[in-house]
């Protein structure tokens, strides 16, 4: 990953600040959450049992920290578009109930 890391030095030097600062952030909170809480994870699931509470409360911030990471990412993208590219409209539907509701 480091290596990978070097390599993207130059293409994050060419983005925006705010932009590359947010790939960043998301970046980390997204490997903290898969690998720091997969660590932690580890430890806690040899000695506890499958539905104790601090074994489930440790993977629910693993998958919290991995999907804050790529909601954050996603808007670095999005903010990225919407500045330096066009306008960016999000539209969820039609507008129309489902199923004729």
């Amino acid at each position: 990953m480091l290596l990978l890391f070097v390599l993207y030095i130059p293409f994050f030097r060419r983005l925006p600040r705010s932009t590359a600062l947010w790939i960043l952030f998301s970046g980390a909170l997204f490997v903290g959450g898969a690998l720091g809480f997969e660590m932690i994870g580890g430890v806690v699931v040899t000695w506890a049992r499958d539905n104790d509470a601090l074994r489930l409360s440790v993977e629910t911030v693993e998958e919290l920290l991995e999907m804050l990471g790529l909601a954050g990412f996603v808007y670095a993208l999005l903010e990225y578009l919407a500045r330096h590219v066009a306008p960016v409209t999000v539209r969820v539907g039609d507008g129309q109930p489902a199923n004729g509701l």
